[in-house]
């Protein structure tokens, strides 16, 4: 089905509700902030719907239909007391909700209307003009004597300007109202996208759709068309496909029992509609093959079109479980080109589907499989758990799909997104994946997601140009290999004997050098690495490898993170360590610290650089000086080697050499150099094998041609791209014939490998990489941080300048352009100017137009030397504020702080990035300043500093965002600006090619304090930030924990959950706490509350499920004159911990049926207005007290929520403990004889659940517990004694019987989903998958010994629990609590049960509470 947009896609209006009379106050209150408030408050949507049959509601932000929170109590609010009074009440309500201007969706039921004109009247003359209204749904059974309702909808429906969606599901009086309607329908406002016709519209709807469609003045606009199951006349639907020409979607159900011919049909109807671009048939439910055989018509009929145009919906656990829906979608992929787009989507996967959706994921690696969107929607459950990984790997040689929606998927975890990533390495026709709702999204993933594809569409877009130019490719042959290491370690000397060893000159980048400056250099300055030295090691059929020696210097580590390549291609670090001083000609002290030290910084940053992925970054490690060290020994460096490999698997592929005696190498001479690197070239020669990419055989051409000494590149290294193109064309005779578009393909290729430099946003290329990266940007940086080896007298005296602020005058800049690097004086200008231009381009500084100074100023904080002195941090707030101001802060920091981290110029391009990015864009007025280390910006009244770490440790790399709110505005609408400005724009920026693309950044919230009082970045450790997610997830475990009190007097104190922070001494900032509800942001705080609710629903039906199944059973074996079958685990069995997560509800849409709805006792929250007869104006300034109640409702009214279904879950479990009771015959007399009655066994204090059966030898040793008996909360006692017995002929026959009532007891406990409470593994099964769930977590084999065991009779039980009694009367006494941590209790309340038996923490909890009698 062709959608239109989405709820999410549509920008709310702005404009404001007007003041219709009566009730408006109500809703103009609530909706006056739409950004807001995006749905109706819930006491609004409940009385709506339980008078008049009709919901209203608005969009979250995600344009997701919430659920609704139920009536907000409105106490003491006397009852109307008249009919009339009621009546005008209804009146003025109707009217206020039609002409609400942020009313989005709207449910009618039109047969609860009164039979008077004036309620449809109210609701639907101001509809018509409405702005907002764009999902409309009619359903219910129109009468006789409301014929006013028709045409009141009709006008809707044909003058709504914004009006989108529509469904119809009424049932039509007569002819005549289908005709007002057809004429409404085909009049209707231009913006309909969608129309919905259901079942109820009974006979002559194909009638009625031929007159919309196809007659003679016939609707050409709605785009779709949806059919519910009715009486369809395929002849009716094949006119309507092939006669109207506007249709661009239908959708259909799959369940019409048409035959083939039939199906057949209504697909080739699809030939003569051009337009026409999906057809979606939709499976509520598991077929008969038979009827599969018939829909093939259909799909065989559109196989014949040239473009896919069927789309297939499986909606709802049955269509999946269903062996013949699995395979009928297995063959119709694999064998028919007609599919366009396959969407799963249902609520949970069980483990015995696993196994038909795997199939349908394996027809995906079939290369005739034309599929192009594949959707799995809310999918959870065991049933995927080794899905994801199977999806992904058989889409890497998928080349069909584009579209890829993951969607609400819940157990999308970390392995599954470098899963993903990995598939975006070499599958490049992926162009969307839809991850919202996942756990990827809360943990800012989806920035690298984003980039990959973006990354993989440009390649795509420019190999495609290449492609259609007709040129000759072949296998990607181009490589990088890095050195790497600490100053005087011997990168040099090694690549020198490396380019010997391949027949290549190694002299001609240090002649360069002399051909400039022929007196300038000394010998010691000739050898040493300036920045970057970039030479092509090896240039042949197989492989073109260029070597890139990195400075080991610390000041040129920025420039290693500007040129490090953003590109697919394979690369290399050979990380070389010297265990020698040169400096002090001696060995180095504490050499495995050193080494060790060293390389972890060097794994961090090609880590924190990489690309996520399967293709991991590769280290070599060797160590030099071999000449100058006596017995250096290789068992401590292996030792390290090891550690780390393990310590960075997964991340970076660092390289251990089976042959352990080629770790030492000789930099000087090449028999010790020569198979190192053979090595290195069978290593590449191993990473292209792993490779499929092509590329045109002229750009390895021109690669080779490039790295020769030619002197009109090494004397003029900069170009435009017409003397580029020139040059290339006189270069190679091919590239006469190409395009200016494959040409600028060409140029984008040799730039990714590295061969050629392109200025981003100018016309600038730089064909001669050594000189930007060592002649330019290197002897650039020296300069600023003064780390000048020599000064000549023939050099103008320089002066070194320290900025603490990272700045520079324009004028000093340029002198030191002349004076290094520009050799004819009279081109200076224009040179000058060019210089400036690569090191703004390349994001290394910004021109400052500051009025106040005499010459510009230009940012330059990375080529700059901060000096001695440390720069200053802002120690106060500028901004003034008359009102009190929202103070918070956020902190991004990697998820792996131990293994990446953010690089050293990460935070400077960032800076200069997102000023670039906060000035272009129009509609913010903002005005940034930036100094080194932190950047401040005013936007929108707020005012926020952006700060650097600056403790450059391990787990200290990461940036704090200050902020203080405007105070005109709330902190949640400042958060939101912050997060869609700052955040998201952080996010991006790591993710992009600039950034640091193997880092994910997680969001933590600082102390509130930290940020009023701006106590210094250097004192803000870990102490100071709490992460978003565990903050969350404290709180849910936090409310969770007082939702299972017996007694919840307030529901707001389910949310007092409070954060400590720690002291800060330094800062004169004391110890104090904040509620975390007041850290977070309102959304995402009723979004917790939401998977609270929506938990403890699942967890309530689960419970009711249990115990109307122990009641039936009970009632059969009554009946039956037996009872239930006893249960058996051997002693290796045990009920442990499962490794599965919490099953959390997606969010559900109630069913708003009329006839369901009609008698809620919600109709009540209309009495509740104070009026009186003889003013009935006071109603509106009664409301207007009660709208600041309803502002607020929202999360009050999902605390309310939660709070009643907690209560309700207490009822249940009693009712369910009150059916167990009798289930294992625990009999009144028994409670009154004052024994515990839920008795279970260990064996040597293991706490494992065992069944006593005759395999266990007499003489065996067994521990009886107890369990405490709380009302909401029956549990395991943690360090219970217990009873040993040992198992003897006297017992052995009712220790039997009453482990087997043990075991039922827990057996229900976990069919009801108790896990929790008896101190296990959460899982809470559904009732229908509960054996698999089971099995799965106590082992098939100990499962199946539940089933098989002997039946218990009552007399048998009634034995057990006597010789029980007797037991304990004999042993204890009385005295339970010494031996079993129990206290016999009385609840106050006679509704609590009488007496329980309950462990210290439970007695003293109810006795505070006052449930208990002292």
């Amino acid at each position: 089905m062709a959608e239109g947009k989405t709820a999410s896609e549509v920008e709310e209006t702005q404009t404001q509700p007007s003041s219709p009379v009566g009730w408006s106050g109500l809703l103009e209150g609530v909706m006056e902030d739409e950004v807001e408030e995006k749905e109706l408050p819930a006491s609004i949507s409940d009385l709506i719907n339980c008078h008049w049959g009709m919901t209203a509601e608005g969009f979250d932000e995600n344009g997701t239909i919430e659920e609704r929170y139920g009536d907000v109590p409105l106490r003491d609010e006397p009852r109307l007391s008249s009919v009339r009074l009621r009546r005008e009440a209804r009146l003025r309500l109707l009217e206020a909700i039609g002409s609400c201007q942020t009313l989005r969706r709207l449910r009618v039921n039109v047969q609860q209307f009164a039979s008077t004109a004036r309620e449809a009247q109210a609701l639907l003359s101001p509809l018509k003009s409405n702005p907002a209204l764009q999902e409309m749904f009619i359903e219910g059974q129109l009468r006789d004597n409301t014929r006013w309702v028709m045409d009141g909808l009709c006008d809707v429906i044909r003058w709504a300007p914004k009006l989108r969606i529509l469904s119809l599901d009424v049932a039509l009086r007569s002819m005549n109202d289908m005709k007002v309607l057809t004429n409404a329908l085909v009049k209707c406002s231009p913006a309909l996208e969608n129309l919905t016709v259901g079942m109820t519209m009974g006979f002559g709807v194909w009638d009625f759709l031929l007159d919309v469609f196809t007659g003679t003045d016939s609707n050409q606009s709605i785009p779709v068309l949806c059919v519910q199951p009715l009486s369809v006349d395929v002849d009716g639907l094949s006119r309507t496909i092939s006669l109207n020409e506007s249709l661009r979607g239908i959708s259909m159900n799959a369940d019409y029992e048409w035959s083939r011919n039939q199906w057949r049909q209504a697909g080739q109807s699809m030939d003569s509609n051009f337009t026409l671009g999906e057809f979606e048939v939709v499976f509520w439910k598991g077929l008969p093959a038979s009827h599969f055989e018939s829909l093939r018509g259909l799909l065989d009929a559109a196989n014949k079109r040239a473009n896919p145009i069927i789309k297939i919906t499986v909606s709802g656990r049955a269509g999946l479980a269903s062996k013949s829906t699995c395979l009928f979608l297995v063959n119709v992929l694999r064998e028919l080109n007609s599919v366009k787009a396959l969407r799963l989507d249902f609520y949970d996967v069980q483990q015995s589907h696993r196994f038909e959706l795997h199939r349908i994921f394996d027809v995906l690696r079939v290369h005739v499989c034309k599929l192009q969107s594949l959707e799995l929607e809310c999918c959870k459950g065991k049933g995927i758990e080794g899905g994801w990984k199977q999806l992904f790997d058989s889409l890497r040689s998928n080349s069909s799909l584009t579209h890829l929606g993951l969607r609400s998927n819940l157990d999308l975890c970390d392995e599954s997104f470098k899963d993903l990533m990995s598939l975006l390495e070499v599958n490049v026709t992926l162009r969307t994946v839809d991850y919202s709702g996942t756990r990827w999204e809360a943990e800012g993933k989806g920035p690298l997601i984003d980039e990959a594809l973006k990354r993989n569409a440009e390649r795509e877009s420019y190999i495609g140009v290449l492609k259609e130019a007709k040129l000759k490719f072949h296998k990607a042959r181009a490589g990088r290999l890095f050195l790497c290491g600490s100053p005087y370690a011997g990168k040099t000397r090694l690549r020198r004997t490396m380019m010997r060893l391949s027949n290549k000159g190694w002299f001609g980048n240090k002649l360069d050098k002399l051909r400039q400056n022929p007196c300038a250099y000394r010998e010691v300055e000739l050898w040493r690495t300036s920045g970057i030295e970039v030479e092509l090691l090896q240039d042949d059929e197989d492989m073109q490898i260029a070597i890139w020696d990195l400075a080991g210097q610390e000041i040129f580590r920025s420039l290693h993170d500007i040129i490090f390549p953003r590109t697919d291609q394979p690369y290399i670090f050979l990380f070389v360590f010297s265990p020698y001083d040169e400096l002090k000609n001696t060995i180095k002290v504490n050499l495995e610290a050193l080494l060790r030290e060293e390389l972890e910084d060097w794994l961090r940053f090609v880590a924190s650089n990489s690309r996520m992925g399967q293709s991991l970054p590769r280290m070599i490690v060797i160590l030099t000086h071999v000449d100058k060290v006596k017995s250096p020994g290789i068992d401590w460096v292996i030792m390290i080697l090891e550690e780390l490999q393990n310590e960075y698997q997964g991340v970076v592929d660092l390289f251990l050499d089976p042959k352990i005696g080629r770790l030492y190498v000789n930099a000087h001479k090449e028999k010790h150099v020569s198979p190192l690197l053979k090595q290195i070239l069978s290593s590449f020669k191993e990473l292209f094998s792993k490779k499929s990419d092509i590329v045109p055989q002229l750009c390895s051409e021109l690669t080779s041609i490039l790295s020769r000494a030619d002197p009109s590149i090494y004397g003029d290294p900069i170009w435009s791209l017409d003397q580029f193109y020139t040059f290339c064309c006189k270069s190679v005779e091919a590239l006469n014939q190409l395009s200016a578009e494959a040409w600028q393909s060409v140029a984008l290729y040799l730039h990714d490998v590295g061969s050629i430099v392109l200025i981003p946003d100018s016309d600038l290329v730089v064909v001669y990489p050594n000189w930007l990266t060592r002649t330019y940007l290197g002897e650039l940086i020296k300069l600023g941080h003064d780390f000048q080896v020599l000064k000549e007298t023939h050099h103008a005296t320089q002066q070194t300048v320290y900025s603490e602020t990272g700045c520079v005058d324009e004028k000093i800049l340029e002198e030191w352009l002349v004076e290094s690097f520009i050799s004819r004086p009279r081109d200076s200008q224009y040179q000058v100017e060019t210089l400036k231009l690569i090191l703004a381009k390349l994001d290394l500084c910004y021109r400052m137009d500051e009025s106040s100074c005499a010459f510009p100023r230009y940012f330059i904080p990375t080529i700059i030397s901060e000096g001695e002195v440390q720069h200053g941090r802002p120690r106060a707030w500028k901004s003034v504020s008359d009102v009190q101001p929202n103070y918070f802060g956020f902190r991004l920091q990697c998820q792996d702080p131990w293994r990446t981290s953010l690089t050293t110029s990460f935070f400077t391009r960032l800076q200069i990035t997102l000023r670039k990015k906060v000035i272009a864009n129009s509609s913010l007025s903002a005005d940034v300043e930036c100094s080194r280390g932190y950047t401040t910006l005013y936007m929108d009244g707020h005012e926020i500093i952006m700060e650097e770490s600056q403790q450059r440790t391990v787990v200290g790399s990461h940036v704090d965002i200050l902020v203080k709110g405007s105070g005109g505005k709330s902190k949640d609408d400042t958060v939101k600006f912050v997060m869609k400005h700052i955040i998201d724009e952080i996010r991006a920026f790591c993710a992009s090619p600039r950034g640091c693309q193997g880092v994910i950044l997680v969001l933590g919230i600082l102390s509130t304090k930290c940020v009023e009082m701006l106590v210094p970045c250097e004192l803000r450790d870990e102490r100071q930030v709490v992460m978003v997610e565990h903050l969350k997830q404290q709180l849910q475990q936090d409310l969770e924990a007082r939702l299972e009190e017996e007694d919840i007097k307030d529901e707001n104190s389910l949310l007092k959950y409070e954060h400590v922070w720690a002291e800060v001494l330094e800062g004169n900032l004391p110890r104090y706490s904040e509620f975390a509800k007041d850290l977070l942001w309102e959304s995402e705080v009723e979004k917790l509350l939401g998977m609270v609710q929506c938990k403890r629903k699942e967890q309530l039906q689960n419970l009711r499920d249990v115990s109307e199944q122990l009641r039936s059973e009970i009632s059969e074996s009554t009946s039956r004159g037996k009872s239930l079958p006893s249960v058996d685990i051997d002693e290796s069995g045990s009920v442990g911990a499962s490794d599965s997560e919490p099953v959390i509800l997606s969010r559900i849409v109630p069913n708003y049926s009329s006839e369901k709805h009609l008698h809620q006792p919600n109709q009540s929250a209309l009495d509740t207005l104070d009026c009186n007869e003889d003013k009935l104006e006071e109603m509106d300034n009664r409301l207007l007290t009660i709208q600041k109640r309803l502002q607020t409702s929202s999360m009050k009214g999902r605390l309310h929520q939660i709070v009643s279904i907690q209560q309700r879950m207490n009822s249940t479990l009693a009712t369910f403990q009150s059916n167990l009771d009798e289930m294992v015959g625990f009999s009144s007399s028994l409670e009154q004889a004052r024994i515990p009655k839920r008795p279970y066994f260990s064996k040597k204090d293991t706490r494992l659940l065992q069944k006593i059966t005759s395999k266990v030898r007499f003489g065996k040793v067994v521990r009886l517990h107890f369990m405490c008996e709380s009302k909401t909360k029956p549990h395991f006692i943690q360090d219970q004694g217990g009873m040993e017995l040992v198992l003897e002929k006297e017992n052995c026959k009712w220790l039997r019987r009453l482990s087997t009532i043990s075991i039922q007891t827990v057996w229900f406990f976990l069919k009801a989903g108790l896990q929790v409470t008896l101190g296990l593994q959460p899982a809470f099964p559904a009732v229908d998958d509960f054996e698999t769930q089971v099995s799965a977590m106590i082992g098939t084999a100990v499962f199946e010994k539940f089933k098989v065991a002997e039946a218990l009779s009552l007399t048998q039980k009634n034995e057990a629990w006597c010789s029980l009694t007797n037991l304990l009367d004999s042993k204890l006494q009385g005295n339970y609590a010494d031996v079993f941590n129990l206290h016999r209790v009385k609840y106050s309340s006679s509704d609590d049960g009488g007496y329980g038996w309950l462990c210290d923490l439970c007695m003293k909890k109810g006795i505070m509470s006052g449930r208990l009698e002292l």
